[in-house]
């Protein structure tokens, strides 16, 4: 039943607000893409509902090889149990983590997929400079041990393994996770959403709330 109140509540904030049931507030929502300031899309991009930082665990074992000192041996001054390179890596080393096939993400601009992302959620991980050094030395092997080990992960449900990583071992570090979107997809009634990888290389785990991942009244992933 809309009451005198409602009526005279959506009159203000318009009608837009009333529909899509969002909080006011956030630029997102607020704004139309093409309004928002550097300022926003920097916040959208690196701290909001689909960009997290997370902590990162790194393991050199199974990466012997020349110049990698053997199972459980990493480069020169990497700090961790067992000599250099050991599980847990560089203290301190932090990825961003940002759901690149998510509609805000993509009205900011900043990330061009060369895939096309149709049957697709796209997770990227960047930050990792570490790549550029050891792009040659993971190969296909290094990449299919990430595939494995990572996950989109929901309560009551079988996780989601993704359909490729891909990389380019540029400066940023940048990796790529496509996750079919088309079997069991994503709905707000599994409430969240855990991205976690466990490799021979790197871990981390990122949990994401689907209640705040919300833009124009619909769940963006």
């Amino acid at each position: 039943m809309i009451t005198r109140r409602k009526a005279i509540f959506g009159l203000v904030l318009g009608p837009s607000i009333v529909a899509w049931g969002f909080a006011p507030g956030e630029f997102w929502d607020d704004k139309q893409p093409s309004e928002w300031s550097e300022k926003d899309v920097q916040r959208l991009l690196t701290k909001s509902p689909w960009a997290k930082g997370s902590a990162v665990e790194m393991s050199f074992g199974g990466m012997g090889g020349p110049g990698m000192g053997g199972p459980g041996m990493g480069p020169p001054g990497m700090d961790g149990p067992g000599g250099p390179g050991g599980p847990g890596g560089p203290s301190g080393m932090t990825a961003l983590v940002r759901w690149e096939s998510a509609a805000p993400i993509r009205a900011a601009g900043k990330t061009k997929l060369r895939r096309d992302l149709s049957g697709s959620y796209v997770i990227s991980v960047s930050g990792l400079d570490i790549l550029s050094d050891l792009g040659a030395t993971m190969g296909a092997a290094g990449m299919e041990s990430l595939k494995k080990g990572t996950s989109l992960q929901r309560s009551g449900k079988a996780p989601i393994a993704p359909s490729s990583v891909t990389t380019s071992f540029d400066e940023a570090g940048v990796l790529l996770f496509y996750f079919p979107n088309d079997a069991d997809p994503i709905s707000p009634g599994d409430k969240q959403v855990v991205f976690q990888t466990k490799s021979e290389m790197f871990g981390w785990k990122v949990k994401f709330v689907l209640k705040d991942m919300q833009y124009r009244g619909k769940l963006a992933l």
